[in-house]
């Protein structure tokens, strides 16, 4: 069916590809009930797909997670951009995407996106900056000042514990709240960081 369907366009290669795969009958007869609609559709979904694909990529290579809120934009034809409002519910619970900006190919897209082609589409993606005020930050900071003071605390009174040779559950014990407050304080201090650069 796809060498009748190609025929008109490359009847010679169509033609040799018959001849290898043995196939009889004329080539120029009508094809049977094909749905250009169908065939269409078909393809929009592919295209759609591939585009949820390469935006997920994007996302990754940037090293965000999936709650990461971001913005993106898709350059194309009408109709395909018209195919992807329709769907528009599914990129934004995909991608966790609070924005996303259509343009067709005679408008200009904006800048500061990670961008990606799909044949004639563009398409980017970026992280979306949550403004941040100074009084979050100060407070991150409190927390982590006071996190490790305690954490100080912790750690001697584990010192205390080992040298007196006491009960090994509340030396276990110790141990782990150290571990679970490293944990904690490497989350505030990533925090604080990312709240520095934005």
């Amino acid at each position: 069916m796809l060498i009748k369907l190609f025929y008109p366009y490359i009847p010679s290669v169509s033609s040799s590809l018959r001849e290898l795969m043995e196939i009889h009958g004329n080539i120029e007869d009508p094809l049977p009930n094909l749905s250009m609609q169908g065939v269409q559709k078909n393809y929009l979904i592919s295209l759609f797909m591939d585009l949820i694909d390469k935006l997920s990529s994007i996302k990754t290579a940037q090293h965000l997670k999936k709650h990461d809120m971001v913005s993106i934009f898709i350059t194309s034809n009408p109709d395909f951009l018209k195919f992807t409002k329709s769907n528009e519910d599914l990129l934004k619970k995909v991608l966790h995407a609070e924005e996303i900006l259509y343009f067709t190919h005679n408008e200009k897209y904006p800048s500061g996106y990670s961008t990606e082609e799909i044949i004639d589409i563009v398409i980017g993606l970026k992280v979306m900056t949550k403004e941040v005020s100074s009084s979050s930050l100060s407070t991150l900071q409190k927390q982590l000042i006071q996190k490790e003071e305690y954490l100080q605390h912790t750690k001697l009174v584990l010192q205390s514990l080992t040298s007196n040779w006491s009960d090994s559950e509340l030396i276990t014990q110790k141990k782990e709240e150290i571990s679970s407050l490293k944990e904690e304080i490497e989350d505030l201090t990533l925090q604080i960081n990312k709240l520095k650069i934005s």
